[in-house]
This record gives C-alpha cells, sequence and structure tokens, in this order.
C-alpha cells in the first residue's frame, strides 16, 4: 500500500474558514449563554433569522423566527435549562 505524499493528515490540516466561522460563532453564543446574557445571544442571529428547537429549549418542537421570538424564548428558558 503506497501513501499519496499530497495528503495531510486531518489531525494537522489547517481548518478551513467556514469551520472556523462556525466555531467562532458558536464560541461567543456559548459565552452568551453562560452568562445568562440574552441580548448577547441574540445578537448572533441575523434580525428576520430562525430557531428551530428541537427539544433542546423548550421541550418542544418549536420554530422562532426572529430576534424579538428567539430572546423571549431564551428569557423563558435558560434558567431551566442551564446549558
Amino acid at each position: 500500500m503506497t501513501r499519496n505524499s499530497t495528503a495531510t493528515p486531518a489531525a494537522t490540516s489547517p481548518q478551513s474558514p467556514a469551520s472556523i466561522e462556525a466555531q467562532t460563532w458558536l464560541d461567543h453564543f456559548n459565552q452568551a449563554l453562560q452568562n445568562r446574557n440574552t441580548a448577547a445571544a441574540t445578537s448572533l442571529f441575523e434580525p428576520q433569522g430562525f430557531w428551530r428547537d428541537l427539544v433542546a429549549f423548550t421541550w418542544n418542537i418549536k420554530t422562532l423566527e426572529g430576534r424579538d421570538a428567539i430572546q423571549a424564548m431564551l428569557t423563558e428558558t435558560l434558567a431551566q435549562v442551564q446549558p
């Protein structure tokens, strides 16, 4: 079996710009939730963005549209969920 000399092992390959951007968004979102800062968490969404909750926060399958709806849901559920 020959090894392709141009292949880079996954553990050492650089992350794609999209992966870095996604991880940065998740890190900011996680920090906002940990700080119970619903305004900071919702600011990460587009003004008319969507949140599809699949039993994680509302214990239901629920779609929210817009920052106001997302912030209201987080305000209502964050203390109980403790993500």
